[in-house]
């Protein structure tokens, strides 16, 4: 995996959360080994006086798992995986956004003077309004049950779900359940499920087509 980054171009570490920079010259001679090929014959393809360079380079890719040789085996649990996935993985696992970063906090500040961040709640003026129940139904049933019992259904009733159950259910599935402070970020929602950072989505909207009270249509929910 390659990103860009403002000190050149980086190249991803295999099931590490490292990347070292690489000059385009060299990215030439990783594409050109995009298909199985002899190292000498990457080699051969630069100036005589840079081939024992580019070949040290080669090397050095070789025990860094940027390139890979034909006794290299792909770990089984890759096999039928890409490399976004196996990347994303890596970089999402033991990450340590806990620790002090003074580059971390110089790029949130970058960011957070960029520009204002939106609303917490957005907001359509004029649009017609559907007041939901201030409180909640209660959810009495235990949680192991609900776990236990929950299937995937194709076929619904005719029934229509009543007002009381629609808020119930945004309330608990997507209403914030209480605010975190987010330093330069401003305040984040915090919901029944977990996102790390709070990255919540902050935006919902519902097709409704049979619920007591309310005309089919498209809401948003805030």
């Amino acid at each position: 995996m390659c990103r860009w980054q403002p000190e050149g171009l980086q190249v991803g570490l295999p099931d590490r959360h490292q990347w070292v920079r690489i000059p385009p010259a060299l990215f030439g001679l990783l594409d050109s080994a995009g298909e199985w090929t002899d190292l000498d014959a990457v080699c051969a393809k630069v100036p005589a006086a840079d081939a024992s360079q580019a070949r040290a380079a080669l090397d050095k890719m070789v025990d860094l798992g940027i390139l890979v040789t034909e006794e290299v085996e792909t770990p089984v649990l890759w096999r039928y995986w890409g490399a976004v996935a196996r990347r994303f993985h890596t970089d999402a696992r033991d990450a340590n956004y806990l620790v002090d970063s003074p580059e971390r906090d110089a790029e949130a500040s970058a960011i957070a003077a960029d520009g204002a961040p939106p609303p917490v709640f957005k907001d359509y003026p004029g649009a017609r309004v559907v007041m939901l129940p201030r409180a909640p139904l209660p959810l009495r049933m235990p949680v192991e049950t609900v776990f236990t019992s929950r299937r995937t259904h194709r076929r619904f009733s005719a029934e229509p779900v009543s007002l009381d159950q629609l808020g119930t259910l945004l309330f608990y599935a997507f209403g914030p359940q209480r605010f975190l402070d987010g330093g330069v970020f401003g305040p984040q929602q915090a919901r029944v499920s977990a996102s790390a950072g709070g990255r919540h989505e902050v935006e919902a909207y519902l097709a409704v087509y049979n619920v007591d009270g309310v005309p089919p249509g498209l809401y948003h929910y805030s």
